[in-house]
C-alpha cells in the first residue's frame, strides 16, 4: 500500500510538470492539485524542556492549520480506529501553519501522549491521518524546589557521610529512611519507615555514627512551604553497613594500652649518649635516612640533645600523592591503631611572633586499600614568656579523633612536623581514649 501511495504522488507531481510545461494553449496549467483530503504531516517531532513541550513538523500549503491534542497517558501507539480515553485529554489547540513550531506547557513529571493532524475547513478537506509523539515532562523550577539529584551516601563501616549540593530555592530537605524499598510518592508505610528527618541547607555534609549493620532504603525531597513552592520529586536509594572492630596490633606505639591509659617517651642525657650516639652517631638523622627508637620514627635532618629532640622546618614534599603536603624530611612519626591525644613540650627558638613555629600533625590512614593523608592540627605556636624554655605548663595535647582512624585497615600512621620555623619538643606521650 505505501509503495502504491508513493507511486501515486510521483506520478501526480510528473504530471503537473508536464502540464504546466506545456506549451499547448487549450491545455490548462495548474498551480496545485486539490485533493480530498489533507496530507499527513511529515517530520514531525516533539521536544521537551521541564514543562514546556514544543510541537515541530513539515508544514504542507494544503493544510489550513494543524490540530494537536495531548493526553495524560503511557501509550506509544494507538491500533488502526482506536481513540484515546477521552477523560485523559489535558490539552488541545488548533495552530496555523505559521504558528509551527508551537509550545505549551504541560504538567509536571506526566506522560504525554501528543498527536497531530492537518485540517481545512476552508475548502473542505477532509482532516489528514494522526500523526503520534510521546514525551514525558520534568518539573517547573519556577513553582517547584529542585531536585536533589546528586544527594550520596557514604559508608564507612557502621558510619555514613551524607552530601548535597543544596539549591538556593530549597529550604529544607526531609530524609526518610526505611528497612524496604520507600514509595515514589505518597506516604511512606510506617511500618517498615524508621526514621524522618528534617534537614536544614546549612546541616550539609554530615555523618551518623553507630548505625547497625544492615541494608538501609532511603529517600530525600527538597521542600520550601514558606515561599509557596511545590516539593521536589523524591530521589530514592540505599546503603548497606557493617560492623568495625578497632585493631590492637603489637609493634604499634599504643599496643595494649586501655582507656584512659598511656606512653610516654622518656628522654634523659644519659640514654640518649648509651643509646642513640651508639647507633646514630652523634649528628642526629642524616639527609635520606630514617631511625626508629622506643616505637618512633625519626625522619632526615631530625637531631636530638640531652633530653630534647629538634626538628627542624620541613622544606621537602611530595604535593601530589595526598590532598595534603606530605613531609619527606623532619617529622617525627609514631603507629597508633586507636584515637587517642598527643602531647609534649614544645620549645621555640627564640619569643617573638616571627620566630614562632607552625606545627601540624597529619594522618596517614588506609581504608579497604585507598590512603589518604590529611591533617588533623595545623597551628601557629603561641607566644610566652617561657615558651623558649622547657616548662611544663607549655604542653600541647593534640587530639586525633575517632573520625580520622575510624575504619582503618592497617595500623595509621601520624606525622609531626612544623613550617616557618624550626622546634624544640620535649616527651611524647600518648593518651588512648577509644
Amino acid at each position: 500500500m505505501k509503495s502504491y501511495i508513493k507511486y501515486l504522488v510521483s506520478a501526480l507531481a510528473l504530471s503537473l510538470c508536464l502540464l504546466s510545461c506545456s506549451k499547448d494553449p487549450d491545455v490548462p496549467i495548474y498551480s496545485e492539485l486539490d485533493f480530498h483530503q489533507c496530507l499527513r504531516p511529515i517530520s514531525f517531532k516533539c521536544t521537551v524542556n521541564y514543562v514546556d513541550v514544543t510541537v515541530n513538523l513539515h508544514t504542507f500549503p494544503d493544510a489550513e492549520a494543524y490540530e494537536i491534542e495531548v493526553y495524560t497517558s503511557d501509550l506509544l501507539s494507538l491500533a488502526e480506529g482506536e481513540e484515546p480515553y477521552a477523560d485523559d485529554l489535558i490539552h488541545k489547540a488548533l495552530v496555523k501553519s505559521e504558528d509551527i513550531p508551537y509550545t505549551f506547557t504541560g504538567p509536571d513529571e506526566t506522560n504525554c501522549y501528543i498527536r497531530c493532524r492537518a485540517v481545512n475547513e476552508t475548502k473542505k478537506r477532509l482532516p489528514s491521518e494522526w500523526v503520534m509523539g510521546h514525551v514525558k515532562t520534568d518539573v517547573d523550577p519556577l513553582t517547584t524546589c529542585a531536585t536533589p539529584g546528586d544527594f550520596k551516601v557514604k559508608t564507612n563501616y557502621n558510619w555514613i557521610t551524607c552530601t548535597l549540593t543544596t539549591m538556593p530555592n530549597v529550604k529544607e530537605y526531609v530524609i526518610e529512611v526505611g528497612t524496604e524499598q520507600l514509595p515514589a510518592g505518597g506516604e511512606a508505610n510506617p511500618d517498615i519507615l524508621i526514621s524522618s528527618v528534617a534537614l536544614q541547607p546549612t546541616d550539609f555534609p554530615f555523618t551518623i555514627k553507630g548505625i547497625p549493620a544492615g541494608t538501609y532504603y532511603y529517600r530525600i525531597q527538597g521542600r520550601n512551604a514558606e515561599e509557596g513552592l511545590k516539593p521536589s520529586k523524591w530521589v530514592r536509594g540505599s546503603f548497606t553497613t557493617k560492623d568495625y572492630y578497632w585493631m590492637d596490633t603489637e609493634g604499634t606505639y599504643d599496643y595494649g594500652l586501655a582507656v584512659g591509659g598511656y606512653k610516654e617517651t622518656k628522654y634523659d642525657k644519659a640514654t640518649i649518649t648509651a643509646e642513640l650516639n651508639a647507633l646514630f652517631g652523634k649528628k642526629g638523622v642524616t639527609e635520606g635516612n630514617t631511625y626508629t627508637w622506643d616505637y618512633i620514627t625519626y625522619g632526615p635532618l631530625c637531631s636530638y640533645s640531652d633530653d630534647k629532640f629538634a626538628v627542624n622546618r620541613c622544606k621537602n614534599w611530595d604535593k601530589t600523592s595526598y590532598a595534603k603536603d606530605f613531609p619527606l624530611e623532619s617529622y617525627l612519626m609514631l603507629e597508633v591503631t586507636r584515637p587517642g591525644t598527643m602531647s609534649f613540650i614544645p620549645r621555640a627558638t627564640a619569643n617573638t611572633e616571627d620566630k614562632m613555629p607552625e606545627i601540624v600533625v597529619g594522618v596517614l590512614a588506609t581504608r579497604d586499600g585507598s590512603t589518604t593523608f590529611t591533617y588533623v592540627y595545623q597551628e601557629k605556636l603561641k607566644v610566652s614568656p617561657t615558651i623558649n624554655v622547657k616548662n611544663e605548663e607549655n604542653r600541647l595535647t593534640i587530639e586525633i579523633p575517632d573520625d580520622a582512624l575510624y575504619g582503618i585497615t592497617e595500623p595509621a600512621k601520624l606525622y609531626l612536623f612544623t613550617n616557618l620555623q624550626s622546634l624544640i619538643i620535649y616527651p611524647i606521650k600518648w593518651t588512648r581514649t577509644q
